[in-house]
């Protein structure tokens, strides 16, 4: 995804915020595909004195396997985008 920023590049202080999905169920991690929901991906992006600030989180839920005990469990992993 690309964000079109010509709307704050000029204008000191502006803002602008986005938010999207992105699907990575067919992305192979070493053998396994452990992202099967999409990932969440939310935050701003904002004009300091001509120097861009992206701020933002990604969010998804893992499904995994326990490398001691073998069992799958799902757990929640959240990126924060600074």
């Amino acid at each position: 995804m690309r964000l079109d920023l010509r709307d704050i590049i000029h204008i000191p202080d502006a803002k602008k915020t986005f938010q999207f999905q992105l699907d990575l169920s067919q992305q192979d991690f070493y053998g396994i595909r452990p992202v099967v929901r999409p990932v969440e991906i939310k935050g701003s992006v904002t004009n300091h004195a001509g120097a861009l600030l992206l701020e933002g989180t990604a969010r998804s839920v893992l499904d995994l396997q326990c490398d001691r005990c073998g069992k799958s469990f799902s757990r929640e992993k959240v990126v924060v985008l600074d």
